[in-house]
């Protein structure tokens, strides 16, 4: 099952949003958005966040205008939430933004998470982004390639939490980062998969630390 955990992750494109590129319709569709702070409540995952003054939250219908709209991509209707830091504004150049899904997939034994071979997930998760490509340009949408691992996956056992990052190129323009994070639960895994410039890297992996102690299941949808 974990196989197909990792491969079937979805990869988003952050639409390039420089000075120079910044449209009236994207301003008023980042005017319009309504984030949340504190404690919300993501029921279909059985999980909460608790944020502190450094994060904020959108919920479902806003958080896909941002993925759908302002980014480019596909229409997803597995986006439950998009999680954002307070220091950057959505258009502004170094902006990232977590979404979030959730999969009730089943249960991953921590056996099951340490045997994984990388390499040959790597080949698949390759293989499939390429078989995704022509139904993705005769929607419209660019095509996708996965160039490599920007961060090897690897399994924190303690936690219950997956990682890896993946290197993108849409339309063979540049690199895009998608940073991930899979919180495992009793029956699914929560994804939170960070989505910015790969050259913002080291700050993803720094904010998705304090991010992640922000996130809790419901006492009963706990891994165990």
């Amino acid at each position: 099952m974990l196989l197909g955990l990792l491969a079937v992750a979805a990869s988003a494109n952050a639409q390039d949003t420089s000075e120079d590129q910044i449209d009236p319709q994207a301003q008023a569709l980042v005017s319009s958005l309504h984030w949340r702070d504190g404690t919300v409540a993501v029921p279909k995952a059985k999980a909460s966040f608790k944020l502190n003054e450094d994060f904020h939250y959108l919920e479902a219908a806003d958080a896909r205008k941002v993925v759908e709209q302002l980014w480019g991509n596909p229409p997803d209707d597995t986006v439950l939430g998009l999680v954002a830091p307070k220091s950057h504004d959505l258009l502004e150049d170094g902006a990232w933004a977590v979404v979030v899904t959730y999969s009730d997939d089943g249960y991953v034994s921590d056996k099951e998470a340490a045997s994984i071979d990388y390499n040959d997930l790597l080949k698949e998760m390759q293989e499939g982004a390429e078989e995704e490509n022509d139904a993705r340009k005769e929607a419209g949408y660019g095509t996708v390639k996965l160039n490599g691992w920007a961060t090897a996956p690897h399994y924190d056992s303690a936690n219950k939490k997956i990682y890896w990052a993946k290197d993108l190129t849409f339309d063979n323009d540049g690199h895009t980062l998608n940073y991930d994070i899979r919180v495992l639960g009793r029956s699914g895994y929560l994804s939170l998969e960070a989505v910015s410039n790969m050259e913002d890297l080291p700050e993803v992996q720094t904010d998705m630390q304090k991010l992640l102690p922000m996130v809790e299941f419901d006492p009963s949808a706990l891994a165990s």
